[in-house]
């Protein structure tokens, strides 16, 4: 992945930062702390899944034909915990009322950029 294409903002509490998984093109989100690296979550290298470390597993598709948007939901309920849609300046990544209620919301859209990156190299 080109070092300019995601940034990550620092948060307390340790240094997140992407790294290759294990399969080819996957990506993995870790926290660094002072004595450990703990995984946060993984992107399946064509960009159609995320998986966070606890097991939850999210779909990433794509939606619409005029105004295509990007919808991250889970395998088993219905509706998108996030909606991304493509703008002038790139996509904007919005949290929808369950994405709002969802911990782990924060890791899930860090994980959403690297899934659009994915996508769009497709």
């Amino acid at each position: 992945m080109p070092e300019s294409s995601i940034r990550l903002t620092p948060r307390p509490g340790g240094e997140r930062r992407f790294r290759p998984g294990d399969d080819p093109g996957e990506t993995v989100l870790v926290v660094s702390g002072p004595s450990e690296e703990r995984e946060l979550g993984r992107v399946r290298g064509d960009g159609s899944s995320i998986v966070l470390a606890d097991g939850r597993l999210f779909r990433v598709s794509v939606r619409g034909l005029g105004a295509p948007r990007i919808e991250v939901a889970r395998w088993d309920v219905p509706g998108p915990y996030l909606v991304c849609r493509r703008g002038e300046a790139g996509w904007t990544i919005e949290r929808t009322p369950a994405g709002e209620a969802l911990d782990a919301c924060e890791t899930l859209e860090q994980l959403t950029a690297v899934a659009i990156d994915s996508l769009e190299k497709r």
